[in-house]
């Protein structure tokens, strides 16, 4: 194996400006490339095969993020203009309930006062009416 076919776990980490920790933190999450154990050599080896995969992996993973991150954006946007056109007093739902609560102050209003029941009144009495004049009173008058 060449010198050039990779990379020890400095050398990688220094290319992704790295630090050490985040390199066992990302290791224990399994988000790190596969490591060659040599013996003899201080450090594991991460062959450019492996970093090129791990690499690709990542990519991949971003890309998947990005589009579910969009989808919630998008579905987020959705609940707020639904939200805002059900507060439109010229929406259906608005309308139907405006027309719900306007039978329902109707209705409170008619028990609330109830209509005036009809009281029995005696027959009115017929006024008297002086009788007509005869032709002969009405002349001697």
């Amino acid at each position: 194996m060449d010198d050039d076919d990779y990379l020890t776990r400095t050398q990688f980490c220094a290319g992704l400006n790295w630090s050490k920790p985040t390199f066992y933190r990302r290791r224990a999450r399994g988000d790190t490339p596969e490591e060659i154990y040599i013996r003899g050599q201080r450090e594991p080896i991460i062959t450019l095969k492996a970093r090129d995969a791990w690499l690709a992996r990542m990519e991949e993973r971003s890309r998947s993020e990005d589009e579910q991150a969009a989808r919630q954006r998008r579905a987020e946007n959705c609940r707020r203009a639904a939200l805002i056109g059900l507060q439109s007093p010229h929406h259906p739902a608005s309308r139907r309930i405006a027309a719900r609560k306007a039978r329902e102050a109707a209705e409170a209003t008619k028990k609330k006062a109830p209509a005036p029941k009809p009281t029995k009144q005696a027959p009115a009495k017929p006024t008297k009416q002086a009788p007509e004049k005869s032709k002969l009173a009405r002349q001697r008058a």
